[in-house]
């Protein structure tokens, strides 16, 4: 077994573990499980929601589009700071609410709220249909960065098996606070490796983060701009003067593509 492969599932069943010994004591209801006693503080939700944001998709997923796509990857630089001021602004209200009526989940949220217990489950329902995807692409992620550090030498498939059941294993043990606990390890090995990406790489094969610009404007200036093939598109709503009359109002918004 090489180094490398040694280390890729060290690093596996390090995080499997960190997730199981996350549980303090046994639950004693779902409140302890899923919201932890309501007890996290400001740094432990800041690990949290760098997990969040900080997925296989990060690596692989934006350097694909990047690739594919060009200066299209830029979207994910505003749309995540976009969507956590709203959140800034909606975080403390639905928190205190929660404590105050017991919420433990967005559709016991929606249930109270609206009164429609009908709702409620909807939305969890939704909820768990929709992450479905987004679990399969940190799951396929995983197996190919594994199998891409390893230069083919693991299969992406047993590491994906193990991945997924390790995750099992430990929500179902420890709960949020074993998700939590391996947030701590995870989100920091990530912080080293985007701070490698970001400072290093360019430092060594350009000799900074400007001149990597300046060679990649020199050797591939495509790559800084959109160049989707037929998906090269500018999407935008415009109102079409030919199809609106004084009496239609705002009814002939329309989605024009140029």
């Amino acid at each position: 077994m090489s180094t490398i492969l040694a280390f890729t599932f060290a690093g596996i069943v390090l995080i499997g573990v960190l997730g199981f010994v996350g549980r303090r004591r046994p639950a004693a209801d779902l409140t302890e499980w899923t919201v932890v006693g309501r007890r996290f503080g400001a740094l432990t939700m800041w690990f949290l929601q760098a997990g969040e944001i900080f997925t296989t998709f990060t690596f692989l997923g934006m350097a694909g589009l990047a690739f594919s796509g060009g200066v299209a990857a830029m979207y994910a630089l505003p749309y995540v700071p976009i969507g956590y001021v709203v959140v800034f602004f909606m975080a403390d209200r639905v928190w205190r609410l929660g404590k105050q009526r017991g919420y433990l989940t967005q559709g016991d949220f929606l249930a109270d709220r609206y009164g429609s217990r009908a709702l409620g489950t909807l939305s969890a329902v939704l909820g768990v249909v929709f992450v479905l995807p987004y679990l399969q692409l940190q799951i396929t992620g995983l197996g190919l960065i594994v199998k891409l550090v390893t230069g083919d030498a693991a299969s992406s498939t047993a590491s994906m098996v193990i991945g997924t059941l390790l995750v099992l294993a430990f929500v179902l043990w420890a709960g949020l606070h074993g998700v939590a606990t391996t947030s701590y390890f995870k989100d920091a090995i990530m912080l080293v490796v985007l701070a490698v990406l970001i400072f290093a790489i360019p430092a060594h094969f350009a000799g900074g983060i400007s001149a990597m610009f300046h060679r990649v404007a020199q050797l591939r200036p495509d790559m800084l701009t959109i160049h989707a093939g037929h998906n090269d598109h500018v999407w935008f709503i415009n109102v079409d003067s030919r199809c609106c009359s004084a009496s239609s109002g705002p009814t002939c918004w329309r989605t024009c593509c140029c």
